[in-house]
C-alpha cells in the first residue's frame, strides 16, 4: 500500500490503499550507459575552424553552465508535404526567401525561445492560487541572453536570424525547450511558424538542424537541404570568442646574443592577452648561421598551449661551435600559422651567434692571419713589444705595433705593494690576476681587494728581503 497525492485542474486528489500487483516494476542497479556523442556536422566545424574557436573548449564551457547550442542553416526552407503551417518564408529585411507557389510570402525576423518552467501560484482568473506547478513556457532569463550578442528590438529571449536565414541560439540544458518564429516585435508582433513539441538538449551538446523540422527529401521549392555556413553562428563564435580570447602568440624580446661555445639557447615565446582553448604556432629559422654548421635546429617547429596554459615556451637552439673564427651570425626565428589564436606585434626575434669576445678581437686586428702561427694565437706576439696578444687585448692595446712599456707600475699604497689599475673599457671575457713569489719558483695569488672593473692587488711586504710580482691574465 501507499498513501499518494497530486494536481488535477487545480483539486487536490489523494489516495491511501493498495497499489496495483498486476503491473510490477524490478528495481535493480544498472550499469550506467556509455554517454553518446554526435560530431559537430562538417559544414559547422568549418566555420569554427574559420573563427578559430575550439569546439571542445566552448563545450566545456557550456557544459559547466547546463547550456547547450542549437544552430540552423536557413528556416526558411521548409519540407514540401509540411503545409500545416506557413512555408513560403522570407527574411525581414531581405529578399532572402524560399516559396513554392504564389500563394502568401511570409516575412519571419526573430527566433523567440521558451524554456519550461514549472511554476506555482497560478489563478485561473480566480484570484485565488490554485496548488500546485505547471509547466509553461518562460522567456529564456537575461542571464542565458548574455551568453549571445544583444539585438537592437530584440522580443524577449528572442535571437535575430542572419540574412542567409539562419540562427544560433545558446539554451539551456536538461530542461525543456521550444520556440517560434516571429515577424517582429511589439503589440504587432506575429507567431508565424511554432515548434510543435517540447526539445530537450544535454549540456555541452552542439545541435544542428539544416532547416527547421527537418527535409524528408525536397523542401518546398524542390530544393534539398541547406548546406551554406550559417552566418548567425559565426556571428555567436566571434561574440564568445571576444568574451573568452585565445590570446596572442609573440617573442618576448626582439633580440638576443650567444656565444657560439655556449652549447644550448633559447628564444622565448609568451602567450598574451587571453587563455581560453589550445592555440599553437609554427616558426621557420633563417639568417646567415647554417643549420648543421653554426647550430641545430629543434626536431619539432611548433609550439603549443593547452587551455588556460600561459607558460612561456622556448625555442631551443643547439650552437655547435664550429672551430673556424668567423664574424657574427645571426638565427632569425619567425612565428606564423596561428591556430585559434593570434600573432602579436613582435612575430620575429633575432639571436646573434658571437665569438668569446677574445677571439672577436684576434678576428677584428688580425683577419684571416688571426689562425695563422706566430701571428694571432694567444701567445703570440706579432709586434716584437714583448707582450703576447692575451696582454695585448687585456690593457686594449695594439698588437700589430710594439706599445713600449704601457702596463700598469706597480707602487707602493703603506705597507702594501702591488698594482693597481682599472680595466680598459670594452674588454671582456678574462679574468685578471697578480701572482707574487719570493723566489721566482714558488707563486701564490695577490688578493683583489678592489671592486667590479677596479683593481686592487696589494699585499703586504713587512718583513720580507724581496718580493717577485707578474700580471696573470686568464681567457675565459
Amino acid at each position: 500500500g501507499g498513501n499518494l497525492q497530486w494536481y488535477d485542474t487545480g483539486a487536490t486528489l489523494n489516495y491511501n490503499g493498495p497499489l496495483w500487483e498486476l503491473d510490477p516494476v524490478e528495481v535493480t542497479p544498472k550499469n550506467m550507459p556509455t554517454t553518446q556523442s554526435t560530431p559537430i556536422d562538417p559544414i559547422e566545424q568549418q566555420v569554427f575552424s574559420e573563427e578559430g574557436v575550439d569546439a571542445p573548449t566552448l563545450q566545456k564551457y557550456l557544459r559547466t553552465r547546463d547550456l547547450a547550442l542549437v544552430i540552423s542553416r536557413d528556416v526558411t526552407h521548409r519540407d514540401k508535404a509540411d503545409k500545416q503551417q506557413p512555408y513560403n518564408l522570407r527574411i525581414s529585411g531581405t529578399v532572402h526567401q524560399t516559396v513554392t507557389n504564389a500563394g502568401q510570402l511570409y516575412d519571419v525576423g526573430w527566433l523567440q525561445i521558451f524554456q519550461a518552467e514549472a511554476l506555482r501560484g497560478l489563478t485561473n482568473g480566480t484570484g485565488i492560487p490554485v496548488p500546485g506547478r505547471r509547466v509553461l513556457p518562460s522567456a529564456l532569463p537575461a542571464a542565458t541572453m548574455a551568453e549571445m550578442p544583444a539585438q537592437a528590438g530584440s522580443p524577449p529571449g528572442s535571437v535575430k536570424l542572419g540574412s542567409d536565414g539562419s540562427f544560433a541560439a545558446i539554451v539551456p540544458a536538461r530542461k525543456g525547450v521550444t520556440w517560434h518564429l516571429t515577424n517582429g516585435n511589439g503589440p504587432s508582433t506575429e507567431s508565424i511558424v511554432k515548434e510543435r513539441f517540447w526539445v530537450n538538449f544535454a549540456p555541452g551538446e552542439v545541435r544542428t538542424c539544416a532547416n527547421c523540422h527537418g527535409i524528408n527529401t525536397t523542401d518546398q521549392a524542390g530544393l534539398t537541404k541547406p548546406t551554406n555556413k550559417p552566418g548567425a553562428l559565426r556571428e555567436l563564435l566571434q561574440f564568445w570568442k571576444g568574451n573568452h580570447p585565445p590570446g596572442t602568440i609573440q617573442h618576448t624580446t626582439a633580440a638576443t646574443t650567444a656565444l657560439k661555445n655556449a652549447g644550448t639557447t633559447a628564444l622565448k615565446v609568451s602567450r598574451q592577452g587571453g587563455s581560453t582553448g589550445p592555440i599553437s604556432a609554427s616558426f621557420t629559422l633563417a639568417g646567415s648561421a647554417v643549420a648543421g654548421t653554426d647550430y641545430l635546429a629543434p626536431p619539432v617547429l611548433t609550439l603549443s598551449w593547452a587551455d588556460a596554459d600561459t607558460a612561456d615556451r622556448f625555442i631551443p637552439i643547439t650552437l655547435l661551435n664550429p672551430p673556424t673564427l668567423a664574424a657574427s651570425k645571426t638565427v632569425i626565428a619567425t612565428l606564423a600559422n596561428p591556430l585559434n589564436g593570434s600573432l602579436g606585434s613582435l612575430i620575429t626575434a633575432t639571436l646573434t651567434i658571437t665569438e668569446k669576445p677574445f677571439d672577436a678581437w684576434r678576428l677584428a686586428e688580425f683577419g684571416a692571419a688571426a689562425e695563422l702561427p706566430g701571428t694571432g694565437s694567444a701567445l703570440d706576439d706579432p709586434d716584437k713589444d714583448g707582450l703576447n696578444n692575451v696582454i695585448e687585448y687585456a690593457f686594449a692595446l695594439d698588437p700589430n705595433s710594439p706599445s713600449g712599456n704601457p702596463l700598469p707600475p706597480p707602487q707602493f699604497i703603506g705597507n702594501l705593494y702591488g698594482f693597481a689599475f682599472s680595466e680598459p673599457p670594452g674588454v671582456s671575457g678574462i679574468t685578471y690576476g697578480v701572482e707574487s713569489s719570493p723566489d721566482l719558483n714558488n707563486w701564490t695569488s695577490v688578493p683583489d681587494h678592489g671592486s667590479g672593473t677596479n683593481h686592487d692587488f696589494t699585499a703586504s711586504i713587512v718583513g720580507l728581503s724581496r718580493l717577485f710580482y707578474r700580471i696573470v691574465i686568464t681567457v675565459d
